[in-house]
């Protein structure tokens, strides 16, 4: 009778382990599907927007830019449907190629102009490249900008 008793016992632990182990590779599965559509659906992308139709003008103040001086840059941004999320980055090199850049965070202003305050130390033609992210876009405008002695 009580070797009876074990394997009985011993049937029902085995059952259970295997209904255990269907349990919780079902609640994986269905945890990973959620994971998989919260995941798509979370993603915004910039809808309808058009990368061609967006551009870019670069201004200083004061004109023309010279060195020692805090120099006001502005981009102004046209053909972006909203500015909702939007970031834009102002990455400035000189010729010098082994400097690294400057990376400034600019500041959403009035008219969708963005704009950063950098002081130039050096007399150059320097690259501006102004990086736009918006939900999945990221574009990048390019401009040069003399800065005088």
């Amino acid at each position: 009778m009580l070797l009876a008793a074990g394997t009985l016992s011993t049937e029902m632990n085995e059952k259970g382990v295997k209904d255990l182990k269907y349990s919780a590779g079902f609640l994986v599965s269905c945890l990973f599907i959620f994971m998989l559509l919260t995941g798509c659906g979370s993603t915004k992308e910039a809808e309808g927007q058009d990368p061609a139709a967006i551009q870019v003008a670069l201004t200083t103040n004061p004109s023309p830019a010279v060195t020692g001086q805090k120099i006001q840059l502005s981009a102004k941004i046209t053909g972006l449907n909203n500015t909702d999320g939007a970031e834009v980055q102002f990455d400035i090199r000189g010729s010098d190629t082994s400097a690294v850049p400057d990376l400034v965070n600019a500041t959403l202003g009035e008219d969708n102009t963005y704009t950063v305050d950098h002081t130039f130390k050096e007399a150059d033609t320097y690259r501006v490249y102004i990086h736009l992210y918006q939900d999945d876009l990221h574009m990048t405008k390019k401009t040069e900008l003399v800065v005088q002695k």
